[in-house]
């Protein structure tokens, strides 16, 4: 296939961010949460915002996963019908725009973010009866990537949403490029449907033919219904969504909104003593964010002591009341508030709770019950104070988990940090995302944490941009180890699965520093991304890079790197075999290969990976295969010599290797092997030799080896 170019950035300009972008950290200072977090479910109107347990779980949504069938047969019986209309006056339903679709190969669905379009398009994907992949693209400017690197696996469904524009032009050729790659597909009998704005599409200069077609939103209150009894099919949740009072609240608003009402709409007709217009009277209150009760709150309860403990049950609800207090006070002496809570002068828990609302269990633990009270609460404070009291309150919140015992501090930072993700995501306060690496990073009990919090808000449409360019620039930049170990931690986990190029060029710039600590820590985290067989090639194809910049730190990342993926016995995971499968590929690993044996002093950084190769070529034909070509084509060129030796080295280094107590019969195999490498480096060589051990009509070992060398 010829390459042509879409508008997308080289891996080493992904996701860069202007210098004034990101601000310095500040320095580092030594169960239950009912925050809120976008969750990705199906997309489009499922994106919205959710009660979660933690943020270990909030992650585990939030990770793109392939669609299967049983994800597409979800779709297809909850899917809210729609319609597809095109320029000529057509008007298709989800069964006529997939007819469409695969008579075509291709379509374009066009709609403004939040109407429902990316779920419309799955819908329409999953007529195909084919696995669906979504392609992430963060196209910048002028910046390209080959068509070729896109995925083309043949019988799949593809889902490519053009982010966007925001006053950028992603490139006038950008749609002719985007038709190559429509082309190459049909080739492969798979399917793209691309979803952009009117807007994005007009700008990149797209035509607009049968295969383009504007989606129209769902009917909102059909859409309640439906979601009502995706999430809880039990009658009284249907009666609480079809009340006056909870439709009503539908008319105008957007899928997204639709959705969050649905949830509210579960989430409160748990309560069986309480009639229907009463629980959708809540829900409405929900809603809304709870303000005019919090505005009513608030003025009834001028006591800092009140406040400061409905503040602080809200970041910690579920947790111990003894730790909501501590909390409390801690905020208070942030704020320079004169809050006396030793002694008996003031009101206690029990009395707090009661006044706060919040409900006080066996176990003294301390919850809010109304549906989204303690993210409303938080809201509150953030859009009714200073955005001075408003950060010292985050920034406390913050600082407390160092403040407890080294056992307490992983409990108390996971509704802490799922109420940061709630507030990041209303406001894009970014400076306390770098608060919290500057104060979290550097601590074993709250770091596992932060990588969940990051790779959280990494995955997001809210933050995910600017998260990822927060990555960047800390990858980049001078920063202590624990910072960097969050990154790579971060980069190893489930972004790679979303945005590999992203999480490789981040992983890329740390490998390149003279820290052996950071770059045994990248090389870990490579090794790792290898054992996930999707992510194998553009792991291969970064290692290359590594191995061929001239960086020599990041070339021997790489080679640790190698080394480490070696030490798994799976014959189909050894990249030789990964590489011989494409051309281009096979090609790039030689290439980094000779490239580092053509340095002197670096045959040591490969030997291990090379040793790894050579065991697995004793029992898989197929790595046998690839090691032979690997040797047979490194051996070539006009200044092969030294290289030679050097392959014949590592030969001769591995066979000595060989344990005294190995079976005859696989000691016998290793022999061969010996001889059948060594034979074929002499034959591309062209040096006279009739064995490596017959001295009559040629020389031994030692000799050849010094000989080329010199």
């Amino acid at each position: 296939m010829t390459s042509t170019s879409l508008a997308y950035p080289p891996a080493e300009w992904i996701d860069e961010p202007a210098a004034s972008h990101v601000p310095t950290l500040a320095p580092t200072v030594a169960r239950d949460n009912l925050g809120q977090a976008a969750n990705t479910v199906h997309g489009g109107m499922h994106l919205h915002r959710q009660t979660i347990t933690n943020v270990y779980q909030q992650a585990a949504r939030a990770r793109p996963t392939p669609r299967g069938r049983a994800y597409l047969a979800t779709v297809a019986a909850t899917f809210v019908a729609r319609e597809y209309r095109s320029d000529a006056g057509a008007c298709l339903d989800r069964v006529g725009a997939g007819e469409l679709l695969a008579a075509a190969g291709s379509l374009v669905l066009l709609g403004e973010p939040g109407t429902g379009r990316h779920t419309a398009a799955v819908g329409v994907l999953a007529t195909l009866d084919l696995p669906i992949q979504e392609i992430p693209i963060e196209p910048y400017g002028t910046q390209w990537l080959s068509v070729t690197e896109l995925p083309t696996e043949s019988a799949h469904g593809y889902l490519l949403e053009l982010p966007d524009s925001g006053g950028r032009t992603l490139g006038d050729s950008f749609a002719r490029d985007l038709q190559s790659y429509r082309e190459e597909l049909a080739t492969h009998s798979s399917y793209l449907v691309v979803v952009a704005s009117p807007e994005t599409w007009r700008m990149i200069g797209g035509q607009r033919d049968k295969t383009v077609l504007s989606v129209q939103p769902p009917d909102p209150l059909a859409l309640l219904a439906t979601e009502v009894s995706r999430l809880n099919p039990d009658s009284a949740a249907r009666a609480v969504g079809r009340h006056a009072t909870v439709t009503a609240l539908v008319t105008a608003a957007p899928p997204r909104e639709v959705a969050r009402l649905a949830e509210l709409v579960v989430a409160t007709s748990q309560d069986a003593d309480r009639s229907t217009a009463a629980l959708a009277q809540e829900v409405a209150d929900a809603f809304s964010h709870w303000y005019r009760q919090l505005t009513e709150w608030f003025r009834d309860h001028p006591d800092q002591r009140s406040r400061l403990f409905l503040v602080a049950t809200a970041f910690l609800a579920g947790c111990h009341g003894q730790l909501i207090l501590h909390l409390g006070e801690f905020i208070g002496r942030a704020l320079a508030t004169r809050a006396e809570w030793d002694g008996l002068g003031g009101n206690g828990l029990h009395a707090l709770a009661s006044a706060a609302g919040a409900r006080i269990d066996t176990a003294g633990r301390v919850s809010l019950p109304k549906p989204g009270y303690g993210p409303a609460v938080l809201d509150f404070v953030r859009t009714d104070r200073t955005k001075v009291c408003a950060y010292r309150t985050w920034r406390a919140a913050i600082e407390f988990p160092l403040e407890l015992p080294a056992v307490a501090r992983a409990e108390v930072a996971a509704p802490i940090a799922g109420s940061l993700l709630h507030g990041l995501y209303q406001d894009r306060h970014e400076r306390l995302l770098h608060l919290v690496i500057g104060e979290w990073s550097g601590n074993d009990q709250l770091r596992p944490t932060l990588v969940q919090l990051l790779t959280t808000a990494g995955l997001s449409r809210e933050v995910g941009r600017t998260t990822r360019s927060l990555l960047y620039e800390l990858a980049r930049s001078n920063r202590p180890l624990p910072v960097h170990q969050a990154v790579i931690e971060v980069c190893q986990g489930d972004l790679a699965d979303a945005y590999p190029e992203i999480a490789l060029t981040r992983l890329g710039h740390l490998a390149g520093r003279d820290d052996p600590a950071t770059r045994e820590r990248v090389a870990a985290a490579v090794a790792q991304l290898w054992r996930r067989p999707p992510l194998r090639r553009p792991v291969l194809r970064r290692l290359c890079r590594w191995l061929t910049t001239g960086d020599e730190p990041a070339a021997a990342t790489a080679a640790t790197a190698l080394a480490r993926i070696g030490e798994s016995p799976e014959p189909a995971g050894c990249p030789l075999v990964v590489a011989a499968a494409d051309r281009p590929d096979w090609h790039a690993l030689v290439t980094a290969i000779t490239t580092t044996l053509d340095r002197p002093g670096t045959t040591a950084d490969l030997a291990d990976a090379a040793f790894a190769w050579l065991e697995l070529a004793i029992s898989d034909g197929a790595c046998w295969r690839a090691v032979a070509a690997l040797w047979r084509e490194a051996a070539q060129g006009t200044t092969a010599a030294p290289r030679t030796a050097r392959l014949y080295t590592l030969v001769l280094r591995w066979h000595a290797s060989t344990d005294p107590g190995t079976p005859a019969a696989q000691r016998a195999t290793r022999d061969r092997l010996r001889e059948r490498l060594l034979t074929t480096l002499r034959l591309t060589d062209r040096l006279p030799n009739a064995g490596p051990d017959d001295k009559e009509g040629g020389i031994d070992d030692a000799e050849y080896v010094a000989t080329v060398v010199a």
